[in-house]
This record gives C-alpha cells, sequence and structure tokens, in this order.
C-alpha cells in the first residue's frame, strides 16, 4: 500500500505503517482541523477569534513543503492584520504559533505526512 490517511496519533500512525507498509503517510485534514480548534479552545481563545483565524491555516494545503514556515508567518501577519485581534489576542496568537504550532505541527507531526503539494508522484504509484 502506497499511501494511508489516518488522524494524527502517534500510535496509531506507527500501527498503520507496520500493519500496511504505507509508503506515505497522509493526516486527515477534519482531524487536523479539530486538533487546532481544540487547542485554541484550551488556550482561551475567545470564539470569535477562533471563527476568523482557523480558517486561515487551511492556506497551508496549499503551500509547497519547503514554504510551509513562511505560510505560518503569512499567516501571522494576515491574522495580526486583519482587525479581529486585540492586542491581547495578538500576543495569544503569537502564543499559540511560537509554543504549539511551530513545534508540535512543523516539528513533530507534519514533517512528511501532511503536504505533497510539490510531489504528485506518490499518486502516479497508487
Amino acid at each position: 500500500m502506497h499511501a494511508c490517511m489516518h488522524d494524527f496519533e502517534a500510535a496509531l500512525i506507527k500501527s498503520v505503517g507496520r500493519w500496511f507498509k504505507c509508503k506515505h503517510h497522509i493526516g486527515c485534514f477534519f482531524h487536523w482541523k479539530q486538533a487546532l480548534r481544540g487547542k485554541m479552545v484550551d488556550m482561551k481563545f475567545d470564539s470569535n477569534v477562533i471563527k476568523e483565524t482557523l480558517p486561515m491555516f487551511d492556506f497551508l494545503t496549499a503551500v509547497e513543503k519547503g514554504h510551509i514556515r513562511k505560510g505560518v508567518e503569512y499567516i501571522r501577519d494576515c491574522a495580526s492584520k486583519c482587525g479581529v485581534l486585540k492586542k491581547s489576542d495578538r500576543i495569544l496568537f503569537d502564543q499559540y504559533i511560537d509554543e504549539y504550532f511551530i513545534p508540535f505541527w512543523l516539528q513533530q507531526r507534519m514533517k512528511d505526512m501532511y503536504n505533497y503539494n510539490d510531489s504528485e508522484d506518490w499518486k502516479k504509484e497508487m
């Protein structure tokens, strides 16, 4: 099996890879967005801030793998300029990006399983 889609639970990824011999792991967009939203709720973001900023992360699905970090900075910039974030919201949003999103998603989870936009070769193998 060349590609497997699943949520982002580490134990599941390991099991799926071992049993199905997946060459590529693709994270489920729905579960990813639920995880992002859940962390925003945990961090006590205002519901309007969540409603306005969470869809901005959809942008990353169209960014080539080598430019995802720049895409995150673009999201940070857009969120700051959209008029939804008050000063305290900006501080919390920066904390969300710097202390949660970058270390957890970019450095741990999304390395090789999130964005295949820059290489369509895996689809040909299926």
